[in-house]
């Protein structure tokens, strides 16, 4: 589309859905009164250049659905308004000025990708932000305090990350904030790694109709002024005979129950399980102490055996002569030592359900990843877990009790309580 001036200057390109395999050609960037580029549902491969994020006066561009791969850049257009790079190949991180320069944004969508990373404090200075869609990539870390700020945010889609911590409570002010209509109406966060309780400001967003937690490790109940009829009811108007449910099954199913799919209908666990976090995904934990020992050889013996005489990995090896391993007089395991014995991959997070475990000593191994959330389960009273790799956040539990707990806590990147 061109102008209505002279008609040779072109403003807009517009043609989703085409069957259109090509790359984006960087003669684009030549268009420097180009205000949208909307290229969607088609097979758009390659990079996108840079000479068209660099377009000064872009207000919308829609490249959802194609096979664009490299990473996302940083837009340069200060009157942008829309961004969506969904349903594509991109990796790497978001830029950290990702947020700078667009006051304008209103709506920013890069769901189903394969981004990682965390998301940039950058994101509160998009005011006027509307809609924010990361689902179903890799982010990691907290889902930033200060989201609260965004006063005109109404659809937020964290979910299918491995985001930790807490939910942030400043959440609810949006709906404070807002004096012109809005207010959050959507928040998604099911299928991550958060932990801590939910916040009972949450009750405060009116507007409120859809709330998924399921699928992380929150603990506590969901606090009963937010369990209100109109909150998932569209989801819940699918389901036969579920009129009479208890509206807070409706976000997440309590503690010691589990459900297909992590609310209403659910079901108590067994005798022999159990369960210690709202909305659990699947069936209830049922896992022996073999069982537990399994999953932490496997998952820490990525690069081959461990160092030194270990028989973890011996069939009929009892768990309490398995090397490092200590038991008490009833066979319950009470102290993991495994100092120096090259361990690789990530703590899983089954060690959390030990129930008497007092000791885990992984000391200088080469192990990564997060510190389970888990862990909080644990009766520790010794955790060392210095000269690794480890990053993430200590689970606040832990963190409740340090000051009687022996932790050492020597890291090689950045820990928050």
């Amino acid at each position: 589309m061109c102008d209505t001036g002279d008609g040779t200057t072109v403003v807009s390109i517009d043609i989703p859905g085409t069957d259109l395999s090509a790359t984006i050609p960087h003669e684009l960037g030549q268009l420097k009164s180009l205000h949208t580029l909307v290229l969607s549902e088609n097979e758009i491969r390659g990079r996108i250049p840079h000479e068209v994020s660099d377009l000064p006066k872009l207000e919308k561009i829609n490249l959802a659905n194609n096979l664009i791969t490299g990473t996302v850049p940083s837009f340069a257009s200060e009157v942008l308004g829309s961004v969506d790079l969904s349903g594509n190949l991109l990796t790497g991180h978001l830029p950290e000025d990702f947020g700078v320069g667009h006051p304008l944004m209103k709506l920013y969508d890069v769901m189903k990708n394969s981004i990682s990373g965390t998301i940039p404090a950058s994101v509160l200075e998009m005011t006027n932000l509307q809609t924010l869609s990361l689902t179903r990539n890799a982010f990691s870390g907290l889902i930033p305090k200060g989201l609260g700020t965004l006063q005109y945010l109404r659809f937020l889609y964290l979910d299918n990350n491995y985001f930790v911590g807490p939910i942030p409570a400043d959440l609810a002010h949006l709906d404070v904030k807002n004096v012109n209509g809005g207010g959050l109406e959507e928040v998604w966060l099911q299928e991550n790694m958060l932990s801590g309780t939910v916040p009972a400001a949450l009750a405060a967003a009116s507007k409120l109709v859809d709330l998924f937690l399921d699928g992380n490790k929150l603990t506590g109940s969901v606090p009963r002024d937010l369990c209100r009829p109109e909150i998932n009811s569209d989801f819940f108007s699918k389901i036969p005979d579920s009129q009479d449910r208890d509206y807070c099954d409706s976000i997440a199913c309590p503690v010691s129950t589990a459900a297909f799919e992590g609310v209403y209908p659910c079901s108590p666990c067994r005798e022999t399980s159990s369960n210690p976090y709202l909305g659990r995904v699947g069936e209830c934990i049922d896992l022996s102490q073999e069982d537990i020992l399994k999953a932490f050889y496997e998952a820490t013996s990525f690069s081959g055996q461990w160092k030194g005489n270990v028989n973890w990995n011996d069939d009929g090896v009892p768990v309490c002569s398995y090397t490092g391993v200590t038991c008490d007089v009833n066979g319950d395991i009470i102290s993991i030592e495994l100092r120096d014995r090259g361990l690789t991959g990530s703590i899983p997070d089954e060690i959390g359900f030990l129930k008497y475990l007092q000791v885990l000593d992984l000391a200088d191994n080469k192990l990564q990843g997060f510190v389970p959330s888990d862990l909080r389960l644990a009766p520790l009273n010794s955790l060392d877990i210095s000269g690794n790799k480890i990053r993430g956040i200590i689970p606040p539990k832990l963190v409740s009790v340090m000051l009687t707990l022996l932790i050492r806590l020597i890291f090689s990147a950045l820990f928050v309580c």
